[in-house]
């Protein structure tokens, strides 16, 4: 590919950090077998966190966020 092995290392060094892949020593790396309900949960979770955190700076309590969330949802 005549590329850099540094930014390829890096990528590897990323995706074993996100938990996609991992390393057996002297064996080489491994796709890893993936939670796929966990994995949407914490990309949820991720967007959630930041639209509450919004909510709460406008002053929106719990059930005001629930209801725009059901009626969103549905």
């Amino acid at each position: 590919l005549q590329i850099s092995v540094i930014p390829v290392k890096t990528a590897y060094e990323l995706l074993e950090k996100a938990g996609y892949i991992y390393t057996l020593a002297g064996k080489g790396c491994f796709v890893a077998q993936l939670d796929v309900t966990k994995k949407r949960m914490e990309l949820a979770k991720t967007h959630l966190t930041d639209a509450v955190s919004y909510c709460k700076q406008l002053g929106l309590d719990n059930q005001d966020v629930n209801a725009i969330v059901n009626k969103l949802y549905n």
